[in-house]
């Protein structure tokens, strides 16, 4: 098997060596040369957020007056047995009073955890991707995107996603456990329980981890298809964990009104909901020029609403006919799909129509799309590696600026009332409460009695 397999990997791998060559990166291939590129970008950008505060929407609930930080260390009963504002995850609740015994109350540490959990992950990313021989073609292009996207912002510099941060980094983890196996580099009888461990500690850290077990079906069917007895049993052993935690999610979420009645929404407008945030995913990973810290409903009466409505399929289908489509494409669409999948509104959930942090790991699968149609459509690797440069470095300098967005309350709201002036009343809000903090008392009640406005019965404001 071993001897059928590396012939097969090397078969594939000339197969592709002109490709490889064409991407650009193939003279970037050390890890002693790509991840210091990597640190160096994550470090510019994240520079200046371990020196930010902590804001008003969730900080509180999470840190501020979060009990479970209060009682003495490390209280595992108590994390294991509560849910906090709508969730289940006991483990991110443990790193976090884990940080208030190392920093105390010092958010500058809080926020540097974060920013070191996000470079681990990139660099997780980079080995997985570099484990697998189909994907290692775009290895470092993909992690550099990861590691650089204004998208990924808000998973960062928000304390409150350390669940985010936390819970990939124990998926990359089994993702590259599991491609080391497929590979032959390790056994399966160290690679299943490393696995499993892996991710139910993801799980722990955050629900959507629900998603890991097809993941790994899929990346199991694209290297070669389950033969063995064991395999199926290892599958079918993460397929029960996920619908065990899956359950448990829903009712956390259920515990505060999160999951919207079935008639906030009717039924037959969520697919066309679910197909405007699939297209505003897109739109945002691509050109990331209108970020929001919230994202409300979109007005369906609207001719711009429609376009994004059916602009994805139309795009799709285009690229099918042009016959650009190829196995990568097909890939990146499902890995992107699958991923936001759970958060595509088709149960509603909370009032927001997509969030920058669902694009984690999303943008993972659109990378490799773009890149495999940009294989296509440019022959020239000087016109690759150049559009390549030129979009990273603004998509890294929109990253930098975007960063100062989560300085605190007040340009947190700042910013999401800037982009939906009548989208959220919470927004003003709690743009009144960091206003009355600094005594701009005047300003405070303008926002209140514009929140109370936009929605009556809004008893805090």
């Amino acid at each position: 098997m071993k001897v059928t397999k590396d012939s097969t990997d090397q078969k594939y791998m000339k197969k592709n060596q002109t490709i490889h060559r064409a991407s650009g990166f193939a003279y970037l291939e050390s890890l002693f040369i790509r991840i210091p590129i990597l640190i160096i970008l994550i470090a510019w950008i994240y520079s200046a957020v371990s020196g930010y505060g902590l804001t008003n929407w969730d900080d509180e609930g999470y840190i501020l007056n979060n009990a479970l930080l209060k009682l003495p260390f490390p209280a595992w009963e108590a994390h294991f047995t509560t849910f906090l504002m709508g969730n289940y995850h006991p483990l991110t609740t443990f790193s976090l009073h884990l940080d208030m015994q190392i920093w105390d109350d010092h958010v500058r540490g809080w926020h540097l955890t974060n920013i070191i959990l996000h470079g681990i992950n990139t660099l997780l990313l980079l080995l997985w991707l570099q484990a697998v021989p189909k994907l290692k073609l775009w290895a470092l292009p993909v992690a550099i995107l990861f590691a650089i996207h204004p998208m990924h912002v808000e998973s960062v510099a928000w304390v409150s996603e350390r669940k985010d941060v936390l819970y990939y980094l124990f998926y990359f983890a089994a993702l590259f456990m599991h491609a080391r196996w497929l590979t032959g580099k390790i056994s399966f009888s160290i690679a299943a329980p490393a696995i499993l461990l892996l991710f139910i500690l993801s799980a722990l850290s955050k629900g959507m981890a629900v998603t890991l077990p097809i993941t790994l079906i899929g990346m199991h069917f694209l290297h070669a298809k389950p033969k063995q007895m064991k395999e199926w049993i290892l599958y079918g052993t993460l397929l029960m964990i996920a619908i065990v935690f899956g359950v448990i999610a829903i009712q956390a979420q259920q515990s505060t009104d999160s999951i919207k009645a079935l008639t906030d929404h009717a039924i037959l407008l969520r697919p066309v909901y679910a197909l405007y945030a699939f297209s505003g995913y897109i739109g945002n990973w691509i050109l990331p020029i209108s970020l929001s810290n919230f994202y409300p409903y979109p007005d369906l009466s609207t001719p711009l609403t429609w376009l994004m409505i059916v602009i994805t399929p139309v795009l799709l289908v285009s690229l099918w006919r042009m016959q650009k489509w190829t196995w990568a494409m097909t890939w990146g669409c499902l890995f992107f799909l699958w991923h936001l999948l759970p958060v595509l509104q088709l149960l509603p959930v909370g009032e927001a129509i997509l969030a920058d942090r669902y694009s984690y790991i999303a943008g993972i699968g659109l990378s490799i799309v773009i890149f495999s149609f940009a294989e296509k459509l440019i022959t020239k690797q000087t016109i690759k590696v150049l559009l390549f440069i030129l979009w990273a470095g603004g998509l890294t300098y929109g990253a930098k600026i975007r960063t100062q967005v989560w300085k605190d309350s007040l340009t947190l709201w700042n910013n999401m009332i800037h982009q939906y002036p009548d989208g959220y009343f919470v927004a003003y809000n709690n743009r009144a409460i960091a206003l009355q903090k600094l005594g701009r008392t005047n300003e405070a009640l303008q926002d209140y009695t514009r929140a109370i406005s936009m929605f009556e019965p809004y008893r805090d404001a």
